[in-house]
């Protein structure tokens, strides 16, 4: 792309020094000269053009370039965990108020999600997928309802059947998933619905899993 220019500058002093002769004009010396003249600006208009396309082509280039890079740095952003309510498959007590706390992490890919609190934050704005699952154990004092909340309000509700909180009920399971679209901060975590407290198997029975399906 630098042969271009120094051209065009060639070509420009030529056109000048032709411009600057003091020629006397006569019938036999003035058609050579204007033909030659001629045919240095129609050099000149051609190499001009080829500039501005080679200028173009950078420009587009550049922002294929742009574009690639932007894609890149999309696919390298990723976050997933899984979670479990306890290490023990034993029976255990969720908390009546508050996030349930799944504190035996799988894996963390990202860190987004704490084991501390129960909480997953977005580290990028996406879509994700979330699934919860709970396995209930013999009595209950209360309906087993639980929520899955995003910024502390619910995107979806599992109840299990009202037979669980009768005496002589052994187990009951259910799971559910939810696909959301969410914004880099947004918080989500699983609680009761009705601030109850209810028996549930730890371990593989019950747990927390996320996964960002694609930044946005």
């Amino acid at each position: 792309m630098e042969v271009i220019p120094i051209l065009l500058l060639v070509v420009t002093s030529a056109l000048s020094a032709v411009n600057a002769i003091n020629v006397r004009k006569r019938s036999d010396d003035t058609s050579p000269l204007e033909t030659v003249v001629m045919q240095l600006t129609t050099d000149l208009n051609k190499l001009q053009a080829q500039l501005t396309a080679q200028n173009q082509l950078q420009t587009q280039l550049e922002s294929e370039v742009t574009a690639l890079k932007a894609r890149l740095a999309k696919q390298e952003q990723h976050a997933a965990f899984l979670a479990q309510f306890t290490s023990s498959g034993t029976n255990s007590t969720t908390p009546a108020t508050g996030p349930f706390v799944y504190n035996h992490v799988i894996f963390n890919d990202g860190d987004a999600y704490d084991p501390k609190l129960g909480v997953f934050t977005a580290p990028y704005a996406g879509v994700y997928i979330f699934t919860t699952q709970f396995y209930t154990h013999g009595t209950q004092q209360s309906r087993p309802v639980v929520d899955m909340l995003l910024n502390g309000k619910y995107i979806i509700r599992m109840a299990f059947d009202s037979e669980s909180a009768s005496p002589g009920y052994e187990q009951d399971s259910h799971a559910t998933s939810i696909t959301v679209k969410l914004r880099a901060g947004d918080r989500v975590w699983v609680a009761s619905a009705y601030h109850s407290e209810f028996f549930v198997y730890g371990s593989v029975h019950t747990f927390f899993s996320g996964a960002l399906l694609f930044a946005e």
